[in-house]
């Protein structure tokens, strides 16, 4: 999706080796700092807010392509096992902003409080992390903000590994995810955050919108 370059090159995070990056040792700096401000990043709460990178050209959906990819052009004179492992969910927390519309705000609970002496022990330690003193100032309302977007990057990747699943199924494989695997030798799973996804727990691929890469 080279139309979507900027709005990819505005998501990337600072890092010392984009002052000479690839090959060629391109310094991207400027590029960087041009793409953001074309396509800037408009937080809703902390570290939350919906893609600036369309949905089709999302990290997860790209992954979810070539894992079918490989599927669909694997030599089947052989087994094989795919891994699919997603990025997401990962901060900042930016689906697509239809997955919003699947978490409902209100069944969110609030933050758990605790009153564990060992944890409050750690209180001061954990003030010393930069990234614990930039949250230190959000509310509990709006830690249920931020849960929102992160479940919704989750339904954002249960929907990809639907279309896994209606992948497989074309290809009489509907059987090989982690839960239906004995006996056979093929294997597909998939993770997230090293959490396993089994294929069977995951909503469908919304109707023919899949394209080979």
């Amino acid at each position: 999706h080279p139309e979507h370059y900027e709005r990819a090159l505005a998501t990337v995070w600072d890092q010392p080796h984009l002052t000479q990056y690839g090959p060629a040792r391109v310094d991207l700096t400027s590029a960087l700092a041009a793409a953001r401000a074309k396509h800037p990043a408009r937080p809703v709460v902390f570290l939350s807010y919906p893609s600036i990178v369309p949905e089709e050209a999302c990290q997860t959906r790209w992954i979810v392509d070539r894992a079918i990819h490989y599927v669909k052009e694997r030599d089947r004179s052989r087994p094989f096992c795919l891994k699919v492992s997603f990025v997401d969910p990962h901060d900042p927390y930016d689906p697509p902003a239809r997955f919003l519309d699947l978490i409902d705000p209100a069944a969110i609970p609030p933050p758990l409080a605790s009153d564990d002496p060992t944890l409050l022990a750690l209180l001061p330690r954990l003030r010393r992390i930069r990234f614990a003193q930039r949250a230190a100032d959000v509310s509990p309302e709006e830690w249920r903000t931020v849960r929102r977007y992160y479940l919704a990057s989750l339904a954002f990747i249960g929907e990809q590994v639907g279309c896994i699943r209606v992948a497989l199924g074309a290809e009489g494989l509907a059987g090989c995810g982690p839960a239906g695997c004995r006996g056979r030798r093929d294997r597909v799973c998939a993770e997230s955050g090293r959490r396993r996804l089994p294929l069977r727990h995951h909503l469908h691929c919304p109707g023919p919108t899949r394209s080979d890469p």
